[in-house]
């Protein structure tokens, strides 16, 4: 079976970067203060355009990676959600590519959030960020080019509900989901039609319910096989 890691179970149990904030310390309402000062906020489909390179913390909202083409096409590289750390300004060399805010979004510096922790319990918390990151961008080349239409649409879908699962995000195995159809497609290789299409199947058969902007995976280990996903043994 192929192994994609939106196998993101092991996510649950991993650090997250907001983790150096905890309540070890006697100056927590005093560093949690001053963390809420510092955060940084932007509307929806803004471009977040930063002239100094800085790792920021997703503190709240969903971040979209994208590269346009000069005939006004796009490809999404990857979708951004609370708990990541992503990189501004020229901090990586990675070629042409904009953050575009797909809702309110809340940003932290990462180098302000770690001031006064111990500073190898922060950069390894990065450093799980940043693999995890690389490992998602794996996955995303896999999913374009080996995966058929509906195992593209679910293998993306268990990932994103596996990691805003990590998060607390998840209830009762539903989500909030602010991407559009246009915005599957561009992130997936398909057309508009052919997501709308997928989507529509997988709900006849059951695999999927919407309601009121929030979607339901049903039966997420069966949605992980179909997905080309691997499955943990408690999952099986």
């Amino acid at each position: 079976m192929l192994a994609s890691t939106c196998v993101h179970t092991t996510a649950k149990s991993r650090p997250s970067i907001f983790h150096t904030l905890g309540s070890d310390s006697g100056s927590y309402a005093d560093r949690l203060h001053q963390f809420w000062k510092q955060v940084e906020r932007f509307k929806p489909k803004t471009t977040i355009s930063d002239s100094t390179p800085r790792l920021m913390a997703v503190v709240s909202g969903w971040i979209c990676e994208v590269r346009l083409l000069p005939d006004g096409r796009r490809q999404i590289f990857s979708f951004i959600l609370p708990g990541d750390v992503v990189a501004t300004g020229g901090f990586t060399d990675v070629g042409v590519r904009e953050l575009l805010t797909l809702t309110h979004v809340e940003l932290a510096d990462a180098a302000l959030m770690n001031a006064g922790v111990d500073p190898a319990l922060a950069q390894a918390a990065i450093a799980d960020a940043h693999r995890e990151r690389e490992q998602r961008l794996l996955d995303q080349i896999v999913r374009i080019g080996r995966l058929t239409a509906k195992e593209r649409v679910l293998n993306l879908l268990v990932e994103l509900h596996d990691r805003l699962d990590a998060v607390g995000l998840v209830r009762n195995g539903a989500f909030r989901l602010p991407v559009t159809q246009e915005l599957f497609a561009d992130a997936l290789g398909l057309s508009v039609v052919h997501i709308n299409r997928t989507l529509q199947q997988m709900r006849r058969e059951g695999l999927v319910s919407f309601e009121g902007g929030d979607i339901q995976l049903n039966k997420r280990a069966a949605l992980a096989q179909l997905s080309a996903c691997e499955v943990t043994p408690a999952e099986t």
